[in-house]
């Protein structure tokens, strides 16, 4: 495994602490600001959020941004990641358009996931799984 991504912002310190002790080389991207329910949503205000991101500081590789599922202004937040988080940000939950896309590699988004917008089909109409992943990359390179 090369990247750890997710975690709760509470347990940053104690898994990162846990990483250097085992001298592991795996990067982790916790999420930041206030998590709830399954799937995660994101809360709280566009500054809480930031300020969270300051677990920068504890030498964490990157954040991982629920910015699809953040359940205020989601432009806002975003361009306020872009221009006050400096570690890599993978945008994960709820990536499902060509649109979207786009907005994250216009904004340098270092990664981004998709999960469940493949098996239902967002990306290729009637194609399998194969062809919504080819879809995609097609879009990114």
């Amino acid at each position: 495994m090369d990247n750890l991504i997710g975690g709760m912002p509470q347990y940053t310190r104690k898994t990162l602490e846990y990483l250097r002790e085992k001298k592991s080389k795996i990067k982790y991207f916790p999420y930041i600001g206030k998590i709830v329910d399954h799937p995660c949503i994101l809360q709280g205000s566009i500054e809480e959020i930031i300020n969270d991101g300051k677990a920068e500081a504890l030498g964490v590789n990157g954040i991982n941004l629920l910015l699809y599922r953040y359940t205020g202004n989601q432009k806002m937040l975003l361009n306020k990641a872009v221009k006050e988080l400096k570690a890599p940000l993978i945008v994960a939950g709820n990536v499902t358009t060509f649109n979207q896309i786009e907005e994250l590699k216009k904004n340098n988004i270092w990664a981004f996931t998709i999960g469940g917008a493949i098996f239902e089909k967002k990306f290729a109409e009637k194609g399998n799984i194969q062809e919504q992943i080819m879809a995609v990359l097609s879009k990114i390179k």
